[in-house]
């Protein structure tokens, strides 16, 4: 079953879509969504980039001068909001517990 896109998250950019190619992108290019997370909090402008490129499925070259003239702070909020969505799947944290209790 190919999963294309299940959650997302509106950004200053753009929507955020959680797919199986972002999840596996950013954890494979951070090593850990706990690095993806401090690296955002951090207003790292390289993570925040690489994160909306992955999210919008936007060339990085190209999502770099929109970060830059949006500011990194605006992406705090959405970017944490996306984390969390692709760590569980594309679902909220509510809808992962539901799930594993079988009420999903």
């Amino acid at each position: 079953m190919a999963i294309e896109s299940l959650g997302e998250v509106d950004s200053p950019l753009g929507t955020l879509r959680c797919t199986l190619r972002a999840w596996e992108s950013i954890n494979t290019h951070f090593g850990s969504y706990g690095e993806a997370y401090r690296r955002v909090a951090q207003l790292d402008a390289a993570a925040i980039v690489r994160i909306v490129t992955e999210g919008t499925g936007k060339k990085f070259d190209d999502v770099k001068p929109e970060v830059f003239r949006a500011g990194l702070n605006g992406f705090v909020k959405p970017l944490t909001d996306y984390l969390e969505l692709l760590s569980n799947g594309g679902k909220k944290a509510g809808d992962v517990e539901a799930d594993s209790k079988g009420e999903g």
